[in-house]
């Protein structure tokens, strides 16, 4: 069954002119629920997105991890199910599920055939009010978390994210990875986990993004009732501040010691503030010609014509109320030094107005093709949906990317540049080799970290 579901699913990808249209949306109010339907008639198949206004920010600083350890833990048993129950149940409808955790807020997707609608989504109810974190699962789980970061070491490029993330964002809501830590997810118990559940089930607000013909409609019953959801209780929406760092960074460069590593993790750049992530398509624009493809500036100068690295990107976004930027990229231990000259190189050159309209041109003309692909799945057009309206965004700006991106001139992405990537705000994170050290101090000043307090 599930052979043929993806088979059904694979054809249904939307065309790029349907994908763009909102003229399909039909928006409804359940209660306290908001509810976005896209009506679709041209497959047996639905698509059910619920968003829910609070992710791991409501975590206690002693248990980082809450959240995303409360909603993997659903399908660990209820009172009436074992976890193997609850897995052989949804394997037979053959669809599928996944969920999130974001600092901000959480969601959960499942999409499967139009004749299990009603059951699947039954089961998921359940789920949300008798899942009873059995202590043996807990113990389990916590176990093979813990085993996932000690053993962070051995893959170092996810260790130099998740380090580079916890420095750009220190002292900000936003510092602590959702999954948790080494020390918080082996605070976490069962109690803690049902509490959370109620928090989110009763006081959290949620709003649904459906895919389907007229039928998934039927739902509605099943989730006011069922799943108890919509009443005026759910409310809260998070919210956070976090004061940009803008202040002279004591430290220009921290080097992670990785014994025995013959590579080294490249990472530099710094925390957004709201007011920095205003215009996120110059941001788009500006860091997809810094390092977004493979003709981009720092693709030509590290890679094409230097051989320094396999490859190099970088980004600069937002959330709601935060963003980041970065490049990333790695290099041999022994050409860290020019690597990093050249990096600064090319966003002082970048940042004077050093750019090529002909690379311009092209780098637009990539993101411009990218922006209409990503849109050819009904999930992901729906998951863009949800993130615009969760961060305040018009949904109408998904027709004007690519004519605003047209607009911006060579003077105004160095600009952006300058101030989004200035080697004066950046901070640079090395994990590799201690020898590195040497040649670190003589770019700048360096201090060296241990990485096991970051896991």
């Amino acid at each position: 069954m599930k052979i043929i579901f993806i088979l059904i699913l694979a054809s249904s990808s939307l065309s790029l002119s349907w994908g763009m249209s909102l003229k399909k949306i039909v928006k409804e109010k359940w209660g306290t629920l908001d509810v976005v339907w896209i009506e679709d008639n041209e497959v047996p198949t639905y698509s059910v997105q619920i968003y829910f206004a609070d992710g791991a920010l409501s975590d206690p600083r002693d248990r980082y991890g809450e959240m995303d350890y409360m909603l993997t833990g659903l399908f660990w048993g209820t009172n009436r199910f074992t976890q193997k129950e609850i897995s052989d149940n949804l394997e037979y409808f053959g669809g599928n599920h996944s969920f999130h955790v974001f600092h901000e807020y959480s969601t959960l997707s499942y999409y499967g055939l139009n004749k299990d609608l009603i059951p699947t989504t039954k089961k998921y109810c359940h789920l949300f009010s008798d899942s009873i974190y059995p202590k043996a699962e807990i113990k389990r789980y916590t176990k093979r978390i813990k085993s996932h970061l000690t053993n962070l070491v051995t893959n170092p490029s996810k260790l130099a994210d998740r380090i580079f993330r916890r420095l750009t964002l220190r002292g900000t809501p936003f510092e602590f990875p959702v999954e948790g830590t080494l020390k918080s997810v082996g605070r976490i118990r069962s109690f803690h986990l049902k509490k959370k559940k109620t928090y989110l089930n009763t006081r959290v607000k949620k709003k649904l993004y459906l895919r389907g013909s007229k039928d998934i409609l039927r739902i509605k019953d099943v989730i006011l009732g069922e799943c108890g959801w919509g009443k005026p209780s759910e409310t809260f929406v998070q919210t956070a501040k976090a004061k940009p760092i803008h202040e002279k960074l004591k430290t220009k460069i921290v080097l992670i010691p990785v014994k025995g590593s013959s590579q080294a993790q490249i990472r530099l750049g710094r925390f957004l503030s709201p007011e920095e992530i205003q215009k996120p398509d110059l941001l788009s624009l500006m860091s997809g010609h810094l390092g977004g493809n493979f003709i981009s500036a720092l693709n030509r100068e590290l890679r094409v014509k230097r051989g320094l690295v396999y490859s190099v990107g970088s980004f600069a976004q937002g959330q709601k109320y935060y963003g980041r930027s970065a490049v990333v990229t790695s290099s041999r231990n022994e050409k860290v030094k020019e690597s990093l000259a050249v990096i600064k190189k090319t966003l002082g050159e970048m940042g004077r107005g050093k750019i090529d309209p002909l690379h311009l041109g092209r780098t637009v003309a990539f993101l411009k093709g990218g922006h209409l692909f990503q849109f050819e799945s009904y999930n992901s057009f729906l998951r863009t949906l949800m993130f615009f309206d969760h961060v305040g965004r018009d949904w109408k700006d998904l027709y004007r990317y690519p004519k605003n991106i047209e607009t911006f001139s060579p003077k105004i992405i160095a600009a952006s540049t300058n101030r989004i990537f200035n080697w004066d705000d950046i901070l640079i994170v090395i994990i590799g080799d201690k020898s590195l050290k040497k040649d670190l101090q003589q770019i700048d000043s360096t201090q060296t970290l241990d990485y096991r307090p970051y896991l």
